[in-house]
Parts: C-alpha cells; sequence; structure tokens
C-alpha cells in the first residue's frame, strides 16, 4: 500500500485515528491537546501517518512565535510526555519525518521541542530523526501482580509511614467534581510554598477539563483526610496501559502526619484496580533530588530515562530570530528554541 500522511486539526475528529492504535496514551487525546494549546497559546494538532507495516501518531501544538509576529511558528508537545507514538516497522519513523518536515517548512515552522514518553521509550527510534538529548530519570511501579508483591518494593521507610498514617486515623477517599476545589485550594497551597512559577498555576476551568473524560483518559481525584479534614489529594490519570500521577497538592500544617505516603500507596491500589501496567510517579525537579527520592521509594528501582528531542526546520530564519532576540535583552543560552530565551528580570 501506498503510505498515507494526514494533519488534523482541533475542529477534526480524532477518534477514528486513535481507534487504530492498541497503546496510545493519555497525552495523545485531541482534548488534552486543546487544553494546554489554550495554555501555550497556540492550536492543537496531530500528524498521523500509514504505511504497509505501521502506524504513527503525532499530536503537537503549534505556537506564533512572541515578540515577532508574523516571522513564522514553532511546535512543541503538551504539558507532560508524548512525541511520536509508532506501532509497527521503527523504520518507518523515517519516511514519517520525510513527509512532516515538507508539512513544517510549508507552514513556516521553525523548529519543533519534543517531551519524549519515558514509559514508551520513543527516543529508541526518535534519535534517528530528532536531536534527543537526556534529561533525567523518572520512576513508576511496577504493576500486573499482587499487591502484596508491588507493596515488597515500597522501602521500609515508606512502608513504616503509610503504617503510621493509619495509626493516626488518616483516610484516603475517591472525590468527585464537587470536591474540585477543595483540591484547588490545596494545589494553590502548595504551589505558593514551593515557589512555583506562573505556568503551575492552572485555574478551575483546567481542573475541570482535566477531570472530563476522554477516549484515552479516566481521571481520578484522591484525598487523604484527617479527622474529617481534607489535608493532602492527587490527579490520578488512568489511561489504556499505564496510570500517571499528574498533579498533587497537600495541607503544609499537616505534612507530619505523612499523608503522601499514604496518598501514594492507594494510587497504587487504584491503578492496580484499573489493570494498569505501570503506574509512572514522574520524575524530581533534578537529577536524584529529593523528590525523586520520595517516589522512588514506591517503585523499587523500577526507573525510566526522560529525554527531549529538538529539530529545527529552518536554520537560516531560526539564527535571524535568535539575533533580533539577542538585541532585545541576553539569552538563556541552554534554552531552546534560543529565541525563546530571553532573560527577564
Amino acid at each position: 500500500m501506498e503510505s498515507n500522511f494526514v494533519i488534523l486539526t482541533a475542529a477534526d475528529d480524532w477518534t477514528p485515528y486513535l481507534e487504530r492504535f492498541s497503546g496510545l496514551d493519555v497525552y495523545y487525546s485531541r482534548e488534552y491537546a486543546m487544553m494546554f494549546a489554550e495554555m501555550e497559546p497556540g492550536v492543537a494538532e496531530a500528524a498521523y501517518y500509514e504505511d504497509e507495516e505501521t502506524r504513527i501518531f503525532y499530536p503537537y501544538i503549534k505556537r506564533e512565535i512572541p515578540l515577532f509576529a508574523g516571522a513564522g511558528y514553532d511546535i512543541v508537545t503538551p504539558y507532560g510526555y508524548g512525541g511520536p507514538h509508532l506501532e509497527g516497522n521503527d523504520d518507518s519513523i523515517v519516511p514519517f519525518y520525510e513527509k512532516f518536515r515538507a508539512y513544517c517548512l510549508s507552514q513556516r515552522i521553525v523548529t519543533e521541542t519534543v517531551r519524549l514518553h519515558p514509559v514508551l521509550g520513543n527516543e529508541r527510534y526518535l534519535d534517528r530523526v530528532l536531536d534527543v538529548g537526556y534529561i533525567r530519570k523518572t520512576t513508576g511501579v511496577k504493576l500486573g501482580r499482587p499487591y502484596e508483591e508491588v507493596r515488597r518494593d515500597y522501602s521500609s521507610m515508606t512502608d513504616r509511614n503509610i503504617k503510621k498514617a493509619e495509626k493516626l486515623g488518616l483516610e484516603c477517599v475517591v472525590g468527585g467534581p464537587e470536591d474540585l476545589d477543595r483540591f484547588l485550594e490545596l494545589y494553590v497551597e502548595t504551589m505558593d510554598r514551593n515557589d512555583a512559577l506562573d505556568l503551575y498555576y492552572f485555574d478551575r476551568e483546567y481542573f475541570v477539563r482535566q477531570m472530563t473524560p476522554t477516549p484515552l483518559c479516566e481521571s481520578r481525584l484522591l484525598f487523604v483526610l484527617h479527622e474529617g479534614q481534607y489535608i493532602a489529594g492527587v490527579i490520578l490519570m488512568l489511561g489504556q496501559r499505564f496510570a500517571h500521577y499528574h498533579l498533587g497538592a497537600s495541607s503544609t500544617a499537616h505534612l507530619h502526619l505523612r499523608p503522601n505516603n499514604l496518598l501514594f500507596d492507594r494510587m497504587v491500589r487504584e491503578a492496580l484496580a484499573h489493570g494498569s501496567e505501570v503506574l509512572h510517579l514522574g520524575g524530581g525537579y533534578r537529577e536524584d533530588d529529593g523528590l525523586f527520592a520520595f517516589k522512588a521509594s514506591f517503585t523499587g528501582g523500577h526507573h525510566y530515562r526522560y529525554h527531549i528531542g529538538k529539530n529545527i526546520y529552518d536554520r537560516e530564519l531560526y539564527e535571524q530570530l535568535t539575533e533580533r532576540a539577542r538585541a532585545i535583552g541576553p539569552l538563556n543560552e541552554g534554552y531552546f528554541p534560543l529565541y525563546r530565551g530571553i532573560v527577564t528580570a
């Protein structure tokens, strides 16, 4: 058969294409891409490719380049993990990118930034067509086995902290839409405590949309209660194969009760009941930091490698935009694309 290459917009129905795959993760739906396209801002698109042996699906966000209106566009994967998902022959990534490159050049797309999927390990074929660089480890709970066996992977300290939390009367419950404001209050407190960047302060509408089921994801809101008070919460995303810890929140005044230990254990139970293969917990802010160590205390050394892929489609325009940005102010030389890396006071 001849290869088939299609670009889908946010106005198109992606469902017939999604149904052709067996392992698309939660990050690949139209709804998810549209949600984060509004935050970038940009527009959601997806590329679909098919040949005799292979199918590829790739959602991304097409953004106008800031400060230089009309100069062109760049593309980035939605928040989280993604990149081209391939089922079939890995070699097909080359003809897919030949067609995708031609499309990008026709649309004046200057660069591409791809947050690769650690659990899927799509860097194994994308390093042929992207400049792929390792960022840091992530970690996940290997499921597909009895809970008692999974729990043996917990560190001894984590196991003790779960028992301590239970002894103190903490309990986990599944929340509903009526509990979103409780979670949002805890989430804002957590972001404030961690001096988070503005981009992590999602508004209420984001949480409403995140909790709305998509063809690829069911999000679940979990809470820890102490004496009737909501003291910690998490959004768990349940997909076709994998579950993901998405966003967590906790009350500063109750951290000494170790609610997060109980919360993460409940995520394991929920993911097991859903039939997930892996509960992916993500990584830390830096390699092997305290956040990563906490997550890894549940996973028994089941780690993954997170990479970012980069492409420059129009080198001449890239250099021109970079020089124009440099004239505005100093640049963060480690940022990509560099023309977006103007350092602000």
